[in-house]
């Protein structure tokens, strides 16, 4: 029975340790710093392209909508396959001055739901020796390799005469999150409660004193 407690503390303590370690667990994050944001929309506002000055090693991400008459009237160019949507595309150069390349280019394809736009692939057009980019990226951008002045332009395909709806630069911050730090809380209370089985398991039995009868042979 001592030992059948023994165990039964020894799970609880180690669910309790184990929920406590996890709580300590950190996930690789990120924040996104905006650096440029242009609002195409308005009356007097017409711009293709955006700049600033990166340092080396810096990751830089673009985001934009597309152009507004492509919300009023979608005209893809690309007709659709048995597999594949008709698509329109957007292309995205990220430029600069030091590495002396034609930059680096991106293809984003949209394609037509309910009347609205939507992005259906992204994929990399040329690659250029300014930015380090993933072979199948999942955002427009990369990591800078060049200390200089990048300038990002949109060019949407077909152009008929309107530029992207918005473009915005972000600066992607590096960070670390601890999503489970509630677990600490119930590593402790389990922890505590394997203490009682713990102690009694270890608690000698007090025994009890053994009684002598002496017995008299009776004679006759």
């Amino acid at each position: 029975m001592r030992k059948l407690v023994l165990g039964f503390g020894l799970i609880i303590l180690l669910i309790g340790l184990l929920l406590i370690a996890c709580s300590d667990i950190s996930l690789a994050s990120s924040e996104l710093e905006t650096l440029v944001n242009v609002d195409n929309t308005g009356e007097t506002q017409r711009t293709y392209r955006v700049s600033h000055n990166f340092t080396q090693g810096q990751i830089m991400v673009v985001d934009f909508l597309p152009p507004v008459d492509w919300y009023v009237s979608f005209n893809p160019i690309e007709p659709a396959t048995d597999t594949t949507p008709a698509t329109a595309f957007i292309w995205v150069n990220i430029s600069d001055t030091v590495s002396n390349s034609n930059g680096t280019w991106f293809e984003a394809s949209f394609a037509e739901y309910n009347g609205k736009p939507y992005l259906y692939n992204l994929s990399m057009f040329e690659f250029g020796n300014n930015l380090a980019v993933e072979s199948k990226p999942r955002f427009i951008g990369g990591t800078v390799l060049f200390s200089d002045t990048y300038t990002v332009e949109v060019i949407p395909i077909p152009d008929a005469g309107y530029p992207p709806s918005a473009i915005t630069l972000y600066l992607e911050i590096p960070t670390e999150e601890k999503p489970y730090t509630y677990l600490f809380l119930a590593g402790a209370v389990v922890s505590i409660l394997s203490v009682p089985p713990l102690i009694l398991s270890f608690k000698k039995r007090r025994r009890k004193p053994s009684i002598t009868r002496n017995s008299k042979t009776l004679r006759l």
